[in-house]
């Protein structure tokens, strides 16, 4: 192209410049040309960027006549340099082609990128929505909940978290720290009312409960303190979904009148959805009174701080509050000492997410290191393929392309790739978090807040950029360094061969994505072996083979001793069924909620009188059969205990342990049953333990209802040991009760190991979640290393071809790939080793049985690690190994 010619062609004769100047003009219009080529445009592009400048110089011609030659290219503006954002759209196009080009490496950064923004964003919207996230109620910083303790005792029951009426009274009724305090308890009832009936969860609360929220009805009223004493506490606040599913979302629903077990109550007011407390679950609430006097079973409390009051100036007044009182049985049974009392006056949402807040802080590290690894991974792969493009740098710097404007073309590549990870990982993340629900344990808390908003995709988004800008600066640093004449003079293989296997940004990034890889995978082994050790446990009985379920006998009309009646007759059916091997019924049974107890005093060991706290559980004769329970001493109960023979009681380990001598088969117990007054103890039976095994379930006795007067409760628990599968005898245990009495109900129908897994389902989660992070990470290192052995090889192939000349065997050309690889593992690995044992002292309290050092678990894991690395190093092995020299010679 004759550039002074094309260039006097944008000029006619009267503007055309000097020759001098427009051969400087002409000059600088063929650089341009080149450098646009360089910077990956089009000829197409090229030529209208051409066409640009000329016909910015056209305009600019009076001017260019006055410039003084070898001066106007400098003062003259171009349109490639008039925005900063130009040519932006040509590095995206680019970027695109070589994407479309190398299919299989965009591929694996793709997938890489979005494993690691899914695993984080995921994480993230579950730390956001269960423990960053606000209450949903107004000024909710200012809610606290109220947790009582007597002698440094919390009670020995299914929920620690409660309060003594006495305690609260007294606060209430004159507080200064509190503007609004309430108080509730939960159970089960059956409603009857339009629709038939169903089994819902009540709260019964105080109205200072709804004042605490500041709760607003979505109709009628909410009931007040007036309607908490007797004669006028017949009145009910529905659930909106209540209000909907059985009324309609009708007004009338208003005045409406319900029954719940055997008393009426008149609907007054409609709670919103989203007002619910103390769950979702709750339908109904209805008046709690609390007695300023004491006497009455304990309960849950909440509070809302005043302006300006700290929780700790809450919890100083309501302990001088309760200790002005003196302790009563009530206090006693429940909390084990009647004082002196502390109140503790704790966040409500820290409280509520106590339990799982560690194990989420651990995952979100977890997911963060996931997200290094791939990022490191991303890098590795980054640099190879920028030593094998280092020719095609050369060319385009030659040409004229800035340090600058080829690192904005190698940043832009990695920020496409980037975006498509982000897009794809965000798409995971909505899978994962749709499937939550049926991951989550049923008890884990807030996860109806766990959702895919702006705040989730603007985190994935800013992870996306972090990361791309992370493993494409690498890369794109190495530019402006490049020597120019090595890279266009040198071969490609034989200028990048020298850096394939040696780079120590690339090798520093291999290394941490080993020791990631490691620390995850130390971690989720010894979850692993903690669930294995808590499946395995002995809790005290045999959980297989037992089936149980709760026989509702409240709503029945039974008199309490037709309750026995019809529990005998159950009972009688059940033990001539042929796969029914034992039959027994219980107030309670291990793995569920305990709710009685009971005190007395009697003579110790040593004479001295010694306060008893424990749980009284009435059974019947063939329970301790048929949950596998052991004897330590003495007997369990007998059909011949009756109302006419000796009393007996069995009490457990923990009880003949805390009160009784070292002979406690014989002894009596001093306490008062239905008006019979000591208790032989007939034998003692192991601990049962919880979920937990560490933690017992505390001083226990077991009485016959035979001789308790015949009487049960409303709920009572049966417990079968069959023969075969517990499950195939479920219909027959509901055809039983449903012959016996259509108005009887069973609920909770569940084999013992279902119990079991339910109340395991945390530490499974826990367990499967951070094995699969492991697994994850595990394989973006193996294919990481995989990728960047492979390129090495590939670059290194004329020194491999020179060893092979020289006389070195594919043994030797293996072993030095190997060497590489298990030099680079073992690096990653010290690594790995070293952070886990500073810092898995943290996850201590998600094991048990096992140290979070466990020597065999290290060892394993590094084996692994090792074996895996080897594995993906054999492939580059043996394929440089089958490299032919003169080939590899010739093709140089």
């Amino acid at each position: 192209m004759d550039w002074k010619s094309r260039v006097r062609s944008a000029f006619d004769s009267e503007t055309c410049p000097e020759d001098d100047v427009l051969e400087e003009l002409s000059e600088h219009a063929e650089r341009l040309y080149q450098k646009c080529l360089a910077e990956g445009c089009s000829l197409e592009e090229a030529e209208a960027n051409l066409a640009a400048q000329l016909e910015v110089w056209r305009g600019e011609a009076p001017r260019l006549q006055r410039v003084p030659a070898r001066r106007a290219a400098v003062v003259l503006p171009s349109p490639t340099s008039a925005s900063p954002l130009a040519g932006v759209w040509q590095d995206v196009r680019f970027a695109a082609r070589l994407m479309r080009r190398q299919r299989a490496f965009s591929l694996l950064a793709i997938v890489t990128v979005a494993l690691g923004i899914a695993a984080t964003t995921t994480l993230f919207s579950v730390a956001r929505g269960v423990i960053f996230d606000p209450l949903p109620w107004p000024e909710p910083d200012r809610i606290v909940r109220l947790l009582e303790t007597r002698g440094g005792r919390s009670p020995d029951a299914a929920a620690p978290a409660t309060f003594t009426n006495r305690t609260f009274a007294a606060w209430r009724a004159n507080a200064a720290t509190l503007d609004s305090a309430g108080a509730w308890s939960s159970y089960m009832a059956t409603l009857s009312s339009v629709g038939g009936q169903e089994r819902v969860r009540i709260a019964r609360a105080t109205a200072g409960l709804f004042s605490v929220l500041r709760a607003r009805p979505l109709r009628g009223t909410l009931y007040t303190e007036a309607n908490e004493r007797a004669g006028s506490n017949r009145v009910a606040v529905i659930s909106e979904n209540l209000w909907s599913r059985r009324f309609g979302g009708s007004d009338d629903a208003v005045n409406q009148m319900i029954q719940l077990g055997d008393a009426a109550y008149r609907i007054v007011g409609v709670l919103p959805a989203d007002t619910a407390f103390p769950d979702d679950d709750t339908m109904i609430w209805i008046p709690l009174f609390v007695s300023p006097t004491g006497g009455q079973p304990p309960f849950h409390a909440i509070g809302r701080l005043r302006a300006g009051v700290s929780p700790e100036q809450a919890s100083a007044e309501g302990t001088a509050r309760g200790r002005a009182f003196p302790g009563d049985m009530m206090a006693m049974v429940f909390f084990g000492s009647d004082g002196p009392v502390d109140v503790a006056a704790i966040p409500l949402l820290d409280h509520v997410t106590s339990r799982v807040r560690p194990a989420i802080v651990i995952f979100l590290c977890a997911v963060g290191l996931l997200l290094v690894a791939a990022t490191a991974n991303v890098a590795s792969l980054q640099i190879a393929r920028g030593a094998s493009r280092r020719r095609e740098i050369a060319v385009r710097i030659a040409l004229g392309a800035g340090s600058g404007r080829v690192m904005r073309q190698l940043t832009t590549e990695s920020l496409m790739l980037g975006f498509a990870g982000g897009a794809v990982g965000v798409a995971l993340t909505a899978l994962a978090i749709r499937a939550l629900p049926a991951v989550l344990p049923p008890d884990f808390p807030r996860q109806d807040n766990v959702a895919l908003d702006a705040v989730v995709l603007g985190f994935a988004a800013c992870a996306a950029v972090l990361s791309s800008l992370v493993f494409g600066i690498l890369p794109a640093m190495h530019a402006p360094r490049l020597d120019v004449a090595a890279g266009l003079g040198a071969s490609s293989r034989t200028a990048t061969g020298r850096d394939a296997g040696r780079s120590p940004v690339r090798a520093v990034a291999m290394t941490a994505q080993v020791a990631v890889a490691s620390v995850l995978l130390i971690g989720a082994a010894l979850l692993a072996q903690s669930f294995r050790e808590l499946l395995a446990a002995d809790r005290g009985f045999d959980p297989s083979r037992v089936l149980t379920a709760r026989l509702i006998l409240q709503d029945a009309g039974y008199t309490p001793a037709g309750r026995a009646e019809a529990v005998d007759h159950v009972l009688q059916r059940l033990k001539r069924h042929p796969d029914i091997r034992y039959a027994g019924v219980a107030t309670h049974v291990p793995l569920t909620p305990r709710t009685s107890s009971s005190a007395f005093k009697m003579r110790g060991s040593t004479g001295q009188t010694i306060e008893v706290q424990a749980a009284r559980i009435t059974v019947s004769p063939g329970y301790f059969e048929a949950m596998g329970m052991r004897f330590s001493s003495g007997h369990g109960l007998q059909e011949a205990d009756t109302a006419a023979s000796l009393p007996v009681v069995v009490v457990n380990q923990a009880f003949a342990s805390r009160y009784l001598d070292d002979t406690p088969v014989g002894e009596i117990l001093p306490v008062t049953i239905k008006g019979r007054k000591g208790w032989h103890v007939a034998g003692v039976v192991e601990d049962q333990r919880s979920i937990d095994p560490s933690m017992t379930s505390g001083p226990a006795y077991f009485v016959s209802y035979r001789q308790t007067g015949n009487e049960f409760g409303t709920v009572v628990n049966v417990v079968l040991q069959t023969s075969n599968r517990p499950e195939a005898v479920a219909s027959d245990l509901r055809t039983v009760v449903r012959d016996l009495d259509p108005a009887l109900a069973l609920e909770g129908v569940m084999t013992m190991n279902d119990r079991l897994r339910t109340g395991l389902a945390a530490p499974r989660l826990y367990a499967i979640l951070l094995g699969s992070l492991a697994a994850s990470a595990l394989i973006v290192a193996i294919v990481g290393l995989f990728g960047v052995l492979s390129y090495a090889v590939s670059q290194r192939s004329h020194e491999i071809g020179v060893r092979a000349a020289l006389g070195a065997t594919p043994r030797q050309i293996v072993r030095l790939v190997v060497r590489q690889a298990a030099a680079i593992t073992l690096t990653g690995l010290t690594a790995g080793v070293t952070i886990s044992l500073m810092t898995f002292g943290y996850i201590s309290t998600l094991l048990y049985g096992v140290r979070p050092y466990d020597a065999r678990t290290f060892l394993l894991v590094g084996v692994g690690v090792l074996a895996a690395a080897v594995l993906a190093a054999i492939v580059p092995a043996r394929r440089a190994a089958r490299i032919d020299p003169l080939v590899a010679l010739r093709a140089e």
